[in-house]
Formats: structure tokens, C-alpha cells, sequence
């Protein structure tokens, strides 16, 4: 066989020999130099890229509101609502509980005279007796006391105190679970309270929280309510005399009517509790009188500015004098006239108190004997909550 013939026993077929590049590996020295590329570069590279970028973004857009349209994005907005919805059900749910507990102690109370009928709300306290407004009781006519399961039974008026606005009706004939009542520890600022009245022979009810305490507020001219609990429940005229109670159904506050004010308010239960002892023993309550005309004075860091005093009063005999700033009662700071008078109406009359003021570069301090607070006590002009003008303190 010569040289350069195909070995044809291999199995070669004769022709041309492979190409030698025709491998499934080659080494990149058998490629030889690698050269730049010479082509230009295209002009439209620029505007590819920004179609390109375009198409995705619809194309994104695109794929979004198609998994919104089958819901791929409602678990989170679903899960929302669902939880509010339990929380709305488990108040909804927490309020009749405590409806169910307090409801029984809360009644109707109306007042029939020649002029029609007036109604409005009450709460049982045991004893046959039963608080309400005393706006609710205030002149003559016949007292009917009413359960909202269609029982009734005429009342005897026991005795008012304006200064609070609470009444006592006794009815004896009329069997009715006390009301419990809690202390002045359970009133706090945010707390969530229910308000509970009688109207239409059912309970009338209003969610809502504490807003303030120890509110001042002129229910009309020449009348000042003090220590009010304020809330931002809507309280219907006919639930006047009804019951603030807190989430375990407690009694905290009595409701009072007030017209033209905004939201609910209340005499604290503990207030109420004591009046109703004192009308129950002597068929009359009494508080505390000092007789300090004053205002809140914004230009002392605490402190009430006295501006006179009513003529014959205790702080008139004590030596109370306008330009006085009155800065504790009893080594406590009152920074406010509601304060002051929060201070002052729980009192007895006959009591002493110690009050510490400031007059100039100099501070000082007097005991004064109080007297008796009457409904004809103070007369004031001050507007609803904040007084700005003088104010009488009883």
C-alpha cells in the first residue's frame, strides 16, 4: 500500500480527508488571533432598548391586574377585614354582656303633671331606692318608676341636690337588683364605658370612652356642675339618670341631661353613692362652700387667680383676696377652677381646709372653715367647661 492511499480495510470510503477542525473540542490556540470586530455598530441600540423596556412594564402591568383580578393579592385585605370584623363582633358581643349585667338595676322614671309627661331614666341601688336626675323630678306630678320587662310602680321623691343633679325616689313596692357601684379608681381617661338608659320601654345604649374628669360644666345660668365625667358617648335626654358602666359592669357615673353639650356626661358613681347616703339619712345633701370668685390663670405654671370673694362668704372671712392665687387645697395642687371646686364641694360644711397661695414674690398659706354650698351659691356667667370668666366656687 503506497503512501496516501486510504487504508480502505478501516473502513474509510476514499475521498477527501476531514476537515480538522470537524471536533467536538478544540483548543483556542488552533483558532489563531482574535481580531476586533470591524461592523458598526447599529444606531437604532438606544431606542431597543427603550421599546424593550416599555413592553416589559405593560407586560408587568399586564401580569399584575391579571393575578388581582383572581383575587392573588386579596389575602392580606381579606385578613383585615376579617379581623375587624371579629373585633366589631366581639364588641358587639361585650357590650350585651354588660347590658345584660347592668340592665336589670337600670329603669324609666317619669314625672306625670297637668302639663304632660317627662320622662327619663333612673338606677336601682338597693333599699327600694333609686337615683335619676333631678331635673327629671324637679316639680309637682306623679313619679311612676318602670322596668323594661312592663313592671311599674309609683314613686315617692326622697330628696334632690342640684349641686349634682342627682335625686332619690323610694319604691318600696317594686322588687329591682342593686346596681354596682364603683370607686373613684375606676374612672380613667380613655377607658371605654357603655351608657345605659331606659327609653321607649327598652334599653337605650351608647358605646363610647372616657374623654376628661373633674369637668366644670354650666348646665344653665347661675348652675355649675363639678367633677363631671365627660365622654364622647351621644346620651339621649330620656337616658338622663341612666348608668355609666364600665366593661365589667360596673356603675361609674350617673348620666346627666345636659342640652347643648357635646357628648355625655356623668356624676362620678362614688359622688353619687354619697349623696344618695346623705338624702337617705337626713333627706338632703350638703357640700362644702369657700365662696372664692375666681379664673384659671394662664400666666402662673399652677394656680387658681381669685379676682374677690362673695361678701360674707368663708374666703371672705378667711382673708381671700383678688390678685391671690390659689396654688394647693390640703397640699394638693389644683391648676384650675374645676379643680378647686373638685377640691372644695366633696367637703362638709364645718370642715377646714388649708389652702396655699401666692400673692406677689411671697407665698402663704390660710385655714378656712367652709360653709354650706346652696343651689343660690354661686353665680357665675362662665361658659361650659373651661371657664374663662370669674367663677364661683362653691
Amino acid at each position: 500500500m503506497s503512501a496516501g492511499t486510504p487504508d480502505e480495510g478501516e473502513g474509510g470510503s476514499g475521498g477527501s480527508p476531514p476537515d480538522p477542525l470537524d471536533r467536538l473540542w478544540i483548543h483556542p490556540a488552533e483558532l489563531g488571533p482574535r481580531t476586533r470586530s470591524t461592523r458598526p455598530a447599529s444606531r437604532g441600540g438606544g431606542r431597543e432598548w427603550a421599546i424593550a423596556f416599555v413592553a416589559g412594564a405593560v407586560g408587568a402591568l399586564v401580569t399584575v391586574t391579571t393575578l388581582a383580578a383572581f383575587g392573588a393579592f386579596d389575602h392580606h385585605d381579606s385578613s383585615l377585614a376579617e379581623s375587624t370584623r371579629e373585633q366589631r363582633a366581639d364588641n358587639a358581643e361585650l357590650v350585651a354582656r354588660v347590658v345584660a349585667q347592668a340592665g336589670p338595676s337600670v329603669v324609666g322614671v317619669a314625672l306625670t303633671s297637668a302639663s304632660g309627661t317627662r320622662r327619663s331614666s333612673g338606677v336601682a341601688i338597693g333599699g327600694g331606692r333609686v337615683l335619676t336626675s333631678s331635673d327629671a323630678v324637679d316639680g309637682s306630678g306623679t313619679i311612676t318608676v318602670t322596668t323594661v320587662d312592663g313592671r311599674s310602680a309609683t314613686g315617692q321623691l326622697a330628696g334632690t341636690d342640684p349641686a349634682t343633679d342627682l335625686a332619690l325616689v323610694r319604691v318600696d313596692q317594686l322588687p329591682l337588683p342593686a346596681a354596682r357601684f364603683g370607686s373613684a379608681d375606676s374612672l380613667q381617661v380613655g377607658r371605654q364605658v357603655i351608657a345605659v338608659g331606659v327609653g321607649l320601654d327598652q334599653h337605650w345604649v351608647s358605646t363610647g370612652v372616657i374623654s376628661s374628669l373633674d369637668g366644670l360644666v354650666q348646665v344653665r345660668p347661675g348652675r355649675m356642675l363639678a367633677e363631671m365625667v365627660q365622654t364622647d358617648n351621644s346620651i339621649s335626654p330620656e337616658a338622663g339618670g341612666g348608668a355609666l358602666v364600665d366593661q365589667s359592669g360596673t356603675v361609674v357615673g350617673i348620666l346627666v341631661p345636659v342640652r347643648g353639650v357635646s357628648g355625655g356626661l356623668a356624676t362620678p358613681a362614688n359622688v353619687a353613692a354619697d349623696v344618695a347616703d346623705q338624702i337617705t339619712s337626713t333627706g338632703k345633701a350638703e357640700h362644702g362652700w369657700l365662696g372664692v370668685v375666681g379664673e384659671d390663670h394662664d400666666d402662673h405654671p399652677t394656680g387658681v387667680l381669685v379676682t374677690g370673694t362673695e361678701t360674707g362668704s368663708p374666703a371672705a372671712r378667711a382673708g381671700l383676696a383678688a390678685g391671690m392665687v390659689i396654688t394647693d387645697v390640703d397640699g394638693r395642687p389644683v391648676d384650675s377652677m374645676a379643680e378647686l371646686m373638685a377640691a372644695v364641694r366633696p367637703r362638709r360644711p364645718g370642715d377646714t381646709v388649708d389652702l396655699t397661695y401666692a400673692q406677689g414674690n411671697r407665698m402663704g398659706s390660710v385655714d378656712v372653715t367652709l360653709g354650706a354650698w346652696t343651689d343660690a351659691s354661686p353665680a357665675t356667667n362662665a361658659p361650659t367647661s373651661n371657664p374663662t370668666e370669674p367663677v364661683s366656687v362653691g
